[in-house]
């Protein structure tokens, strides 16, 4: 069916595309009266990747009013001031209690001591964290009946915390009679609780987080069914009634710029969507792309939801959970109705009165199977705030605040409760102290709080996962013991782009260590943290210092807050080989994981790998070579033009000078020597090319130009005219191919000119060229540039990249070592120091760039931005904005600020069971981890989007049984203890001895260091072992794959297939 739209599940012809109006999404306190905003890319980069720039407008653009500092109050404010909503209003009327020490990260000690308001507390340092966002202190009763009058026209959204339920229920009847979205959200304890109600109808403008992938068409029958065929790996993921729109249609252009409804999902290739009857024949090629599909959804006010509440729940295995706490949240807010205060868990009549009314929720929700312990747990820490949780719900409910003012994604319909019952002990012992950590004890006790306080916690990454957890570990006392410890390590330093998400940092900390500045920072948040800072990058060169062995033995849990894989699964065997517990956690734009890893009992990090990259997702060289289909080749293609052009071919200039030089004269030498020298040709090319003046390099900017965007499409369409026709009548320039038309260089045109002013500017960088600002103004430019002769285009012989080529060609095929060219650079040196251009003993030497993608004014997002758009236009393909540019060249992996609170929340959680359960992770007690320790743990995935958070239990670690009935895991590794003198037949007596088993064969990785059957290797045992082995500098030891068995141990005739625990063999004696 043609161009339809949907609403609330209907079909609507229509004749246009149809496009949702902004005044359809809006909240009061209107946008439109608002002045237009720019995006400061460089703060918000990798937020903007999140929500797109409409959304991250309507952001700027929006106010929201916060009631309620504790715990929740701050962190749903820090979030939000960190997305860069235009202006935050706070209001509370509480002064600072003990208390608060353990959810609210701004107050202080002091605070407490002076009874400081909260908000007086908090509103300096939030003001800190976003510069362009107005913070405020909203002025009067926002409860009261003239200040609930006062919110219309102010805000975009308001948000509740700990504020009475009768004066919520005021608040959102009076919210919904003016169409302003309300959230609320508590804090009690082990649990906390949120709740969204956008009124009756709220337009989300696009449900679906997925960002839309480009499909290349094959073919599109001209039939009823209109069946739409992609091209092999580009499968579609397209649902019925889904919305595609079309563009670069050859042919059946009637499709081009409109929408329609996919009526049938054929194939995970082919969908239809209708009567293309009257449509011309197709005759080629095409794109296809997911169009967003409005819909309202309609919420039921907090009155009316507490009765039927629609609850999102997220740990399958615990059905009754969020009901459990539903009805916990219910009799905690009656009897604060009643008492203005929640129950003292030390009263044991309070706390029955509280337990009988949550009871009496029960069965009003008809609630009869529920966990009592549960609520008795809930009700006697409900005083407490449990910092973790607090910042999960805080990220959760940050997110829908912004999905109400943005009206994009799925909102949450319409109530969530998270629990940490896990970690709660009936028998625990809760002492009041008024000190900093009484809201803590609250929830976990007094042992548990003094096992935080001495543990050992080594963190990798203090990027935002790093910040919001380093954040977590404080506020719950980690490391704050005569014993604990915190030991933090990143290499990183800090960027403005950081400070969007990693909130520890500001302004004044760009270009500082991440890690001395998180140490810093945390101590502000409670002094009596003990941090230390290393700058070093985790990775086998800081195996032997100060990351060794005996490092990670004097460490009790291990947590990553990495952002790539090669380092997690790193730091994964690390863990693994000194048996030690690892929290993993990482986030890709509203979608996050944690994973805990528990020695002895689960699987690790590297046990399970991610999926095989998508055939649609990888380009082939030819692709990316000759024929670009979509803007991303394009943009892959200018990357890696700029890492050719001025990283890799200066280095290996620098390289060739260093090798062979490092005199001019000596170089001369060595050509003479020599005639076959590596990468000789490149060398001869770039001194042959040198430029020595600004007009020099401009000339060499606009040859440039010409090659790539005007001489390349000459020399296809020379060998390949656009009628060519292969062998079978195929025509050549069939889709995924486009046939190039050249681009005609105009100076009049900005991206032409953008092109030469970059390439100007990075090619007199690497050739030491000085050139200043006015040099680089386009008006010298024009002027330069006209000076500059362009040859004629000359056609060439050579053949163009197999149309199937999938790699570039190797090293030895692409650079070229002949005599000739040795000779030709040898012959150009002689004649340059005969005319004196230089002497004898002068080096030489060119300064590569290293690609940064945040710096705006080093011209490296500059030049691949014209480039990729040239070549675009080259091809005939759409071109793409800067920020979709810097993105794809930068490989800028989407974050926001609210995913991370989440995760790094939803970690820390798990590090306090780790630290209840310590004393039996060690290879004599771990008999003690059985399946009743695995089910306290939590895996988590979550998109906050939809939003969806699904807990499960980590898998267990795969045991294998060896020959005589040993069972083994991954957990498991022999050792032997030898020297530098040990002979293999050692090694091999060594490993009898120790584990009554022989030595069949060893090996090292892949090297084969020891099998019988093999030539010569018998004559091997009577020979020092490290003859035969690797042996690293910066260990005292190597891990070695060892097969043990014996004759008599068969299985069907043939010799049993083991794996074996591997063999550490330490081979300096003074390693035990």
């Amino acid at each position: 069916m043609e161009d339809e739209h949907v609403k609330d599940g209907k079909r609507h012809n229509g004749l246009g595309r149809h496009l949702s109006t902004a005044s359809e999404g809006e909240t009061k306190g209107s946008f439109r009266r608002q002045p237009s905003v720019e995006i400061d890319d460089s703060l918000y980069s990798r937020q903007r990747y999140v929500l797109g720039d409409e959304a991250m407008k309507r952001m700027h653009r929006a106010s929201v009013l916060i009631l309620g500092l504790g715990g929740l109050g701050v962190e749903i404010a820090k979030n939000l001031i960190l997305g860069g909503v235009k202006k935050v209003s706070l209001w509370d009327n509480q002064p600072a209690r003990w208390l608060d020490l353990s959810g609210n990260f701004y107050i202080t000690e002091e605070d407490v001591k002076k009874r400081v308001s909260r908000v007086d507390a908090c509103i300096g340092k939030l003001r800190e964290l976003n510069p362009g966002v107005t913070v405020e202190i909203f002025d009067g009763d926002a409860t009261s009946p003239e200040g609930l009058k006062s919110l219309h026209g102010q805000f975009n959204c308001v948000i509740a915390t700990e504020i009475a339920l009768a004066s919520r229920i005021a608040l959102n009847r009076q919210l919904r009679s003016h169409k302003i979205p309300f959230i609320t959200g508590d804090a009690f304890g082990i649990f906390v609780t949120g709740f969204c109600d956008f009124g009756d109808e709220f337009l989300v403008h696009d449900p679906s987080p997925e960002e839309s992938r480009e499909l290349l068409i094959g073919h599109v029958t001209q039939t009823e069914q209109g069946e739409v065929t992609c091209l092999e790996g580009y499968m579609h993921h397209l649902e019925e009634g889904d919305l595609v729109e079309f563009k670069d249609v050859r042919g059946m252009t009637e499709l081009n710029g409109r929408v329609f409804v996919v009526n049938k999902v054929v194939s995970p290739l082919s969908f239809a969507i209708g009567d293309t009857t009257k449509f011309s024949p197709h005759e080629q090629g095409g794109i296809a792309k997911q169009a967003p599909k409005p819909k309202t959804v309609s919420f039921h006010s907090l009155e009316d939801s507490i009765r039927k509440p629609a609850l999102l729940d997220c740990d399958l295995a615990r059905f009754n959970a969020a009901k459990e706490c539903h009805v916990s949240w219910i009799a905690l807010m009656q009897f604060e109705e009643k008492y203005s205060r929640l129950p003292n868990p030390q009263d044991l009549a309070e706390v029955s009165e509280a337990i009988q009314l949550a009871k009496q929720a029960a069965q009003d929700q008809e609630l009869t199977d529920f966990d009592e312990k549960f609520l008795q747990a809930a009700i006697r820490a409900s005083s407490g705030q449990l910092n973790p949780l607090v910042a999960t719900m805080g990220g959760v409910l940050a997110q829908e605040a912004m999905k109400a003012l943005t009206c994009k994604w799925t909102p949450l319909r319409q109530w969530l409760h998270l629990d940490a019952r896990d970690i709660y002990s009936q028998d625990s012992t809760v002492s009041i102290l008024d000190d900093r950590y009484d809201g803590i004890r609250a929830c976990i006790g007094d042992k548990t709080l003094e096992q935080l306080k001495n543990l050992k916690v080594f963190m990798v990454g203090c990027g935002a996962i790093g910040c919001e957890t380093l954040k977590n570990l404080a506020l719950i006392g980690v490391g704050c013991g005569s014993k604990g410890m915190v030991t933090i390590t990143d290499d990183d330093r800090i960027e403005k782009s950081n400070l969007n998400r990693q909130f520890l940092f500001r302004p004044e900390h760009i270009g500082k260590s991440k890690s001395e500045m998180a140490a810093d920072r945390v101590k502000c948040i409670n002094p009596d943290m003990q941090v230390t800072a290393y700058l070093f990058r985790v990775s086998p060169a800081t195996q032997k210092t100060p990351f060794n062995d005996e490092f990670y033995h004097n460490q009790h849990i291990v947590v990553n807050a990495l952002d790539n894989v090669q380092a997690r699964i790193y730091m994964d065997s690390r863990c693994v080989t000194n048996c030690k517990p690892l929290l993993d956690s990482g986030t890709l734009s509203t979608k996050g994981h944690v994973q805990v890893v528990v020695p002895f009992l689960t699987e690790s990090y590297g046990t399970q790998r991610d999926p095989a990259e998508n055939a649609g997702d990888s380009i082939p060289y030819c692709t990316l070579k000759s024929f670009p289909a979509l803007i991303e080749h394009c943009i892959e293609w200018a990357r890696e033009k700029f890492q050719s052009s001025f990283s890799m071919k200066p280095e290996v200039f620098n390289t060739f000078w260093n090798l062979h030089g490092p005199s001019t004269g000596q170089v001369l030498q060595a050509l003479q020597k020599k005639s076959h020298l590596e990468n000789v040709a490149i060398v001869y090319k770039l001194i042959s090319a040198q430029p020595k003046s600004l007009q020099d390099v401009v000339k060499m900017a606009r040859m440039k130009f010409e090659k790539y965007f005007t001489f390349k499409a000459l020399q296809l369409l020379y060998m390949f005219p656009e009628d060519h026709v292969l062998e079978g009548g195929i025509r050549f320039w069939t889709a995924p191919k486009r046939a190039p038309i050249p681009v005609m260089f105009d100076p009049e045109n900005k991206l032409h000119m953008d092109f030469i002013r970059s390439a100007t500017a990075l090619y007199a960088h690497i050739y030491n060229v000085p050139v200043s600002t006015s040099d680089l103004t386009m008006e010298k430019l024009k002027t330069l540039v006209a000076k500059v002769h362009i040859p004629s285009f000359v056609p060439k012989g050579k053949e163009v990249a197999s149309v199937t080529a999938t790699t570039a060609p190797t090293t030895n095929q692409s650079l070229s070592h002949s005599a000739e060219e040795a000779h030709r650079l040898a012959d150009l040196l002689q004649s340059s120091l005969e005319r004196g251009d230089f002497s004898a003993t002068d080096t030489m030497s060119m300064h590569p760039e290293s690609f940064e993608k945040d710096d705006d004014a080093n011209f490296h997002i500059d030049f691949i931005y014209a480039a990729a758009n040239l070549r675009a236009a080259m091809y005939r393909i759409d071109g793409s904005n800067r920020t979709h540019v810097k993105r794809i060249a930068g490989r800028i992996v989407p974050a926001i600020a609210t995913t991370t609170a989440c995760v790094s929340g939803l970690a820390t959680l798990e590090l306090i069971k780790l630290a209840q359960d310590l004393n039996k992770m060690t290879p004599e007690r771990k008999h003690l981890l059985d399946s009743s320790v695995l089910t306290r743990y939590k895996n988590t995935f979550l998109n906050l989007a939809l939003p969806v958070i699904y807990f499960s239990e980590p898998g267990e670690a795969k045991k294998t049984v060896l020959p005589g009935g040993i069972t083994v895991s991954l957990w498991d590794q022999w050792s032997v203890n030898g020297d530098m003198d040990f002979t293999m037949q050692n090694f091999v007596e060594a490993v009898k001895d120790k584990y009554h088993r022989d030595v069949s064969t060893i090996l090292q990785g892949s090297k084969m260091v020891y099998m019988p059957f093999m030539p010569g290797h018998k004559n091997r045992l009577a020979e020092p072992f490290k003859k035969y082995l690797d042996l690293p500098e910066e260990e005292d030891y190597i891990d070695l794959s060892v097969d043990m068995g014996d004759d008599d141990e068969t299985m069907d005739g043939e010799e049993n297939m083991v794996i074996w625990p591997p063999v550490r063999y330490y081979f300096r004696p003074a390693q035990k």
